[in-house]
């Protein structure tokens, strides 16, 4: 059961109860449309221009599937988020009935297993070492809400593919190939590598289905695929989501539970 609530960490962090949100538009992306952009912007306007969801709050709900070494689980993930300081969520199993709680800082994860009843404390480094890739809070935070990840406005650049932009960055530790759909700026497919060959630590990440809400475009569906010391196949498909709504993180640890 650890191990079951441990991927559900982690899937929300590479992502109130969500409360019923105002109708969401699809947003159409018109691959014949053609797209005017000025062909000469400098690779500081392009990033400038991602999208990019700004907000106090967000609240979600999300179905997951998880593939790993030809084993699934599929569970909902229930998500609170208050920016730049703290992440509540809980993993609902069969039946509907909660299996575990969590709240991540910028220093600590936090679990609670009911299945086992037991308290799990660990450093923030816990999901880095597990996932194999660089997320710190803030990353993690941006992954949830569909905002793009690693990416270094010092030696990036760009080229345009018809309807969308192919920009390359290079970090510290992973190269990033990012494809963006115009002319929202919407990112597409992220795919990393890492910059170590020894390591061989590679990355996907899927945005899909965009909706708008409160003049945000949010994407809906993701795939995250990571080939780290086994290959990981996770699916997030949120069925609910807003933003600056008042949420809660409720999280105690009864006093009978053990620590692990």
């Amino acid at each position: 059961m650890i191990k079951y609530f441990s991927i559900a960490i982690i899937l929300v962090s590479i992502i109130s109860c969500a409360t019923p949100q105002q109708i969401q538009k699809p947003v159409v992306v018109n691959p014949a449309e053609k797209v005017e952009i000025d062909e000469n912007e400098s690779i500081a306007t392009v990033l400038s221009k991602l999208n990019k969801i700004d907000y106090k709050t967000f609240s979600g709900k999300a179905e997951v599937d998880y593939a790993q070494n030809n084993k699934s689980n599929s569970f909902d993930a229930k998500i609170n988020m208050f920016k730049d300081s703290l992440i509540w969520l809980s993993v609902i199993g069969p039946l509907g009935i909660e299996v575990g709680r969590g709240i991540i800082t910028k220093d600590s994860v936090k679990i609670i297993n009911k299945f086992n009843r037991e308290y799990i404390p660990r450093s923030i480094s816990y999901l880095k070492d597990q996932l194999g890739l660089p997320f710190n809070f803030s990353d993690l935070q941006d992954l949830i809400v569909g905002n793009t990840v690693l990416i270094e406005k010092d030696g990036s650049s760009y080229t345009r593919q018809g309807n969308e932009l192919a920009i390359s960055s290079k970090g510290a530790s992973f190269k990033n190939l990012l494809t963006v759909f115009l002319p929202n700026y919407l990112p597409s497919v992220s795919q990393l590598e890492d910059v170590d060959a020894d390591r061989k630590i590679t990355a996907t990440l899927k945005y899909d289905n965009y909706k708008t809400l409160d003049n945000r475009y949010f994407s809906t569906l993701r795939n995250i695929l990571v080939n780290y010391k086994t290959k990981i196949d996770i699916r997030l498909n949120f069925k609910s989501f807003g933003f600056n709504s008042e949420i809660s993180t409720p999280f105690s640890v009864p006093e009978s539970y053990s620590m692990k």
